[in-house]
């Protein structure tokens, strides 16, 4: 399916893909989620080494791909491509773009990650609460910083799937928030 332009230096990944931290790339999930997989190698390189100065806590990264393959296993790609075609242009008055933004927000809310995918993660991070959040590509651009601009739902139990499915469906859909999109917008992206 056809979805937004794929950034220069940015990978699509296969929908029922799970990433190890350790093996992230900010190819992959952007710039936040490299950051913490160097500072996971280097804690176990310390530990191994007998000199564990920290610890980093465990994590998985859904790689780029991950929400649109959803979208597309739930049957919603002519709707999400049209809104998505409808965020680019919508006025900023008069309610269009704050009704895009909605629809938008409660298709992408709607759809969830395979089961296979929650599964995954729960067999790699157990039963321990963990935050969903978004490593985005174009959080920290010249001109633009999104620190704080998507969600992210913290007290999440990887081994409840409904509660963990609802926690990263609620962090894509902040992508599309009015502040989100204009934000994007003011940057050219």
């Amino acid at each position: 399916p056809s979805h937004a332009p794929v950034p220069a230096g940015v990978k699509m990944s296969p929908g029922g893909t799970l990433v190890a931290l350790v093996d992230a790339t900010s190819e992959v999930g952007g710039a936040k989620t490299f950051s913490c997989a160097v500072l996971s190698k280097i804690a176990a390189e310390a530990q191994a080494a007998g000199a564990a100065a920290f610890k980093a806590p465990a994590g998985v990264c859904l790689p780029y791909g991950a929400m649109e393959a959803a979208v597309t296993a739930g049957g919603l790609d002519a709707p999400f491509q049209s809104l998505l075609n409808t965020l680019e242009t919508a006025p900023v008055e008069g309610g269009g773009l704050d009704d895009a933004c909605a629809e938008m927000m409660s298709l992408v809310g709607s759809v969830r990650p395979p089961p296979e995918v929650m599964t995954a993660v729960a067999a790699q991070l157990g039963d321990g609460r963990l935050i969903c959040r978004s490593s985005a590509n174009v959080e920290d651009l010249e001109g633009m910083s999104g620190a704080g601009l998507y969600e992210s739902i913290p007290n999440v139990r990887a081994t409840d799937q409904e509660g963990f499915g609802k926690a990263v469906a609620e962090v894509w859909a902040s992508l599309y928030t009015r502040r989100a999109v204009l934000s994007r917008r003011g940057a050219g992206v």
